[in-house]
């Protein structure tokens, strides 16, 4: 039993990491925070990218695919345009409010009203 939980402390270092910082945190504050609905999305979207990256590591896809890749000429172009390709569908937009509307100090808030 001792065994399984360093070799889990171990391998989930980081989430182990980012637990006891929360729970430091909370404790300097005096509360744990609070989050609102628009802070949650974008930690929900990550969780089931995670997940989805996880199951297609998993299932060796990402293995295959990258054999396949070198078996062709122009590997470099290839990795730049299959990098462009993903990035604009993996990829979280947390932003809903237009640039033009987030105030950026001084008057502007005043303007805004």
């Amino acid at each position: 039993m001792g065994a399984y939980l360093w070799d889990l402390l171990v391998k989930e270092w980081l989430l182990f990491a980012a637990g006891a910082a929360w729970l430091l945190t909370s404790i300097h504050l005096g509360h744990a925070p609070v989050y609102t609905l628009r802070d949650t999305v974008p930690i929900f979207l990550l969780f089931a990218l995670f997940v989805v990256i996880k199951g297609l590591e998993r299932s060796r896809l990402p293995l295959l695919l990258a054999r396949r890749l070198e078996q062709g000429g122009y590997l470099a172009p290839r990795l730049v345009l299959l990098t462009f390709a993903l990035s604009m569908v993996v990829t979280i937009d947390v932003t809903k409010e237009p640039i033009s509307k987030i105030p950026m100090g001084g008057n502007e808030t005043e303007k805004m009203r």
